[in-house]
């Protein structure tokens, strides 16, 4: 835990807690685009939010935010587009070969460096001025096109149409004819420019120099690389930094150059000089780098993204420790869900700018999706952060016009005076306030009137924290306590709201004398002069009050009493209450600050046992008073009558039924009478009660006088539902004068058929439904229905036979009409004519008709029979 403590004019500036944060970035993969295409270049306008792409033919895609794919962009078609920049899909810029292409509201034109030895046009970036300014006062407040070439860089002011020579003076440029410009870097917050400069560096001979444009103009010079260590080329690179103190943009905290190389990722610390570098990802091709911001209304955030060979890899935590001034050197993390096959080769961050100080090296990005291009198409990144991981910051960058009393920076006290406030402000720039949402809140509770407030006037003591939101991540710190407390005087005034006094009797009122309090004494609101220490004695009748003061103009008061002078006060006899039951002991006091002497009387006479008590015990009722004295004063209590009442008597009858049936209820009650309340022990009301559930039941009766008994407890038992399983249906066929025997289960006292007291077995010659009810020895009961279905036997009929003698297949025969005698079967040939007919149970035909053999071929038959309500037809195949 640590904290960085700065004096500002009288503010008193808190800072961070902060602890090691692991995965503060989470990375979600997301849609895919342009699928099966080299992709080159990608690269998101900031004005629009339109996704640029470049393919390795030089075939340029576009994608509106309006837009659910990327489309072909034919204003580029027959050149070969081998870099492009943006400010909006209406204002394009693309690189190639030694011309620039401007496409403004879809009309392309041609822009030609008219410098002598310009051959080529490596790369363009677009460089936002907004309202700042730059130390190149001709750029100042003012967009522009960088356009790195093979001889020097150039610039094209927005809106001119006149290009523009060198962009600015980079520390010491050698003087030779070709520099060899290349843009390694094109996010919003950071253009990296670099060029040829063959001269030692830090002692090691360096073949390039990276300048950064770190939005504000101003430039760095660093070595990239070091040819002694890693190779000389360099893909891509990113100068990280952010501000000390924010809110008073008092300079860099940590200055980070980053680079990226076919053997690595190289990273140094800017603040250091000639430090060592340090390297990660080690043997990766590199292509591509970028960094994302967040948080930086609260504490600024920074993760760097790395597109390889072999996939995207990106710091989970921060750059940038909260509560540390010098930059990490972290480990990379592989994005797992990110396709492993795929060949990274552009990165660019899609970003709104939410707001900016007046130095444009530090901004508010909101930057939470990323797009990449790969060997095979587009793909789409979401970027969140996790609210648990910074859970353990405390917000604590307050100025407050007092200073603290106590020395712990992460719990601050403060104290103020009556009257007084602490003022306290939230130190997050004003031009961000739309950015953040801060609520405050006072022992724990949110103080609605102070929500979105940045300085606010607490005058009330307590602990007050904030929570400050940063709406665009949706991370919440919560800040360290304050705690404000009223530097009050003790002021020990503990008197009766009224003081009697007889006549000539002295009473000092007096308050505790603290070293540094001064005191004032008022009576009936009016200053006494000359009373000003911590004790008056009052002489004459009236109101009195002392105010007491612990710091200048602050005073508060004591209550005011109110003195008596004459006779003794009447006073209150007063009891616990009026009424009590018989056997209860009756509390009985009077109050007696003064400790006068007591005598107590009740109905009038004097009870000697209870003399000095200014409490007395008793049961026995009557009118109680008592009377005070004190030298000549005395006074008599008004009287107190106690009364003790008697208690209600109830019972439960013990003839109730012991066990009821489940389902069933049963019924308790007790007489019923004015003015009494009943509480049974499940917890009902009222004289009676229904129960369905075994337990032991009493009831509590309490009379209007408060006084109750409770009854005996009755045991009730509800016996176990009787549960009938259902049977499975049975079959009977009526045709075939069968019956069915329905038996019921076991073990009950009583079996019931269709209503009809009987036995355990039932018989039943027909089919339908019939109801099963029984009954157990404690009258408990169930039912369950029995189902009996119609069924008989199916009626087989052939549809060929072989009537040749052979033994097999001769006969015709229908089978499954044996219960029906009066079953009848026609024959027919083809032409409609009965050439067989017969009846009974056993039909059969032998193929003959006349007693010769019928002609092979199809024949129809008819059958009725009784036990099919249908008339039966179909045709049969004689075979030979």
């Amino acid at each position: 835990m640590r904290f960085l403590i700065r004096l500002q004019f009288i503010l008193l500036l808190l800072s961070f807690t902060s602890f090691r944060i692991n995965a503060q970035l989470n990375i979600q993969v997301g849609e895919s685009f342009l699928s099966g295409k080299t992709i080159k270049e990608v690269f998101v306008c900031v004005e629009d939010h339109s996704v640029w792409a470049v393919d390795n033919q030089g075939n340029v895609y576009s994608k509106l935010i309006s837009q659910n794919d990327f489309a072909l962009f034919q204003p580029t078609q027959g050149h070969v587009v081998t870099g492009l920049t943006g400010f909006n899909a209406d204002e394009m810029y693309f690189a190639a070969g030694s011309k620039m292409i401007q496409v403004i509201r879809g009309e392309e034109g041609l822009i030609t460096l008219p410098f002598s030895g310009v051959t080529s046009i490596n790369d363009v970036s677009v460089i936002h001025g907004n309202e700042f300014e730059s130390y190149n006062q001709q750029l100042s407040y003012k967009d522009f096109v960088a356009i790195a070439t093979n001889k020097d860089l150039y610039y094209l002011l927005r809106n001119d149409a006149n290009l523009n020579f060198v962009l600015g003076t980079y520390g010491n440029t050698p003087n030779q004819p070709d520099r060899d410009w290349q843009i390694k870097q094109k996010s919003y917050a950071n253009v990296e420019l670099r060029y040829r400069h063959l001269t030692d560096y830090c002692g090691i001979p360096a073949d390039h120099v990276t300048a950064s444009w770190a939005h504000s103009g101003t430039l760095y010079d660093t070595r990239n690389p070091n040819s002694g260590v890693y190779p000389a080329e360099v893909n891509a690179s990113v100068f990280a930094h952010r501000l000390y103190d924010p809110y008073v943009n008092s300079g860099y905290a940590a200055r980070y150059s980053i680079w990226a190389t076919n053997s690595g990722v190289y990273m140094k610390d800017m603040y250091v000089g000639c430090a060592d570098i340090r390297r990660r990802l080690n043997g990766e091709v590199v292509n591509d780098l970028t960094e994302v911001r967040a948080l930086a209304p609260i504490v600024e955030q920074g993760y760097i993204f790395a597109a390889t060979n072999t996939g995207v890899y990106y710091t989970p935590e921060s750059i940038f420790l909260v509560d540390q001034n010098t930059p990490r050197f972290l480990d990379f993390k592989k994005i797992s869900s990110f396709p492993s096959n795929l060949k990274a080769t552009s990165i660019s961050v899609e970003t709104d700018l939410l707001g900016l100080y007046r130095y444009t090296s530090y901004l508010y990005l909101c930057q939470k999706v990323a797009w990449v291009g790969t060997s095979s198409g587009v793909y789409k990144l979401y970027l969140t952060l996790d609210q648990e991981k910074f859970n353990n910051i405390k917000f604590g960058s307050f100025g407050v016009n007092k200073p603290m009393v106590n020395t712990d920076y992460s719990n601050p006290v403060y104290d103020i005076c009556n009257g007084q406030s602490l003022t306290v402000l939230a130190r997050i720039q004003e031009v961000f306030s739309n950015q953040i949402l801060i609520k405050w809140f006072k022992d724990g509770v949110e103080i609605p009137q102070l929500l979105g407030q940045l300085r606010v006037e607490l005058d009330q003591p307590g602990v007050y924290t904030a929570t400050i939101t940063a709406l665009c991540e949706n991370i919440t710190f919560s800040s360290v306590p304050i705690t404000l407390k009223t530097n009050a005087p003790e002021i020990t005034f503990a008197y009766n709201n009224d003081i009697y006094l007889c006549i000539g009797e002295n009473f000092p009122l007096q308050t505790k004398s603290v070293s540094g309090y001064s005191y004032r004494w008022y009576k009936d609101n009016v200053l006494i002069n000359g009373a000003i220490s911590n004790s008056y004695t009052p002489s004459t009748t009236g109101n009195y009050r002392v105010e007491v003061s612990s710091c200048i103009g602050s005073w508060t008061s004591s209550n005011a009493v109110k003195v008596n002078f004459s006779t003794l006060p009447p006073n209150v006899v007063a009891a616990q209450r009026i009424d009590y039951c018989v056997g209860e002991s009756a509390v009985i006091k009077v109050d007696n600050p003064s400790n006068y002497t007591i005598k107590w009387f009740r109905n009038e006479i004097e009870q000697p046992q209870y003399a000095g008590l200014s409490e007395i015990s008793t049961q026995i009722q009557g009118n109680y008073k008592a009377r005070l004295l004190s030298g000549n004063c005395s006074t008599v209590a008004l009287n107190k009558n106690v009364v003790f009442n008697a208690k209600p008597t109830t019972q439960l009858s013990t003839l109730l039924p012991q066990s009821v049936c489940a389902g069933e209820t049963l019924s308790l009650s007790v007489p019923r009478n004015q003015g009494e309340t009943y509480l049974w022990s499940n917890g009902q009301t009222g004289n009676e009660i229904h129960i369905n559930q075994s337990g032991s039941y009493n009831v509590k009766v309490t009379n209007a006088s408060g006084c109750s008994i409770t009854s005996q407890s009755v045991s009730v038992t509800v016996r176990p539902r009787l549960l009938l399983a259902k049977p499975e249906a049975q079959q009977i066929c009526i045709a075939g004068k069968e019956t069915t025997e329905l038996i019921a289960p076991d073990g009950y006292a009583k079996y019931r058929w269709n209503g009809i007291t009987g036995l355990k077995k039932f018989t039943v010659a027909s089919p339908g439904s019939y109801l099963l009810e029984v009954e157990d020895v404690f009258g408990c009961k169930a039912s369950v229905e029995y189902e009996v279905k119609s069924f008989c036997k199916d009626i087989i009929i052939p549809n060929t036979f072989s009537p040749n003698g052979d033994g097999i297949n001769d006969l015709w025969k229908v089978s499954g009409l044996e219960n029906d005698g009066g079953a009848k079967i026609s024959i027919y040939a083809r032409s409609g004519e009965l050439v067989y007919e017969t009846t009974g149970k056993n039909p059969v035909w032998n193929g003959k008709i006349k007693n010769l053999d019928a002609p092979i071929g199809v024949y129809y038959y008819v059958i009725k029979t009784k036990i099919s309500q249908d008339i039966l037809k179909g045709s049969l195949l004689i075979i030979r």
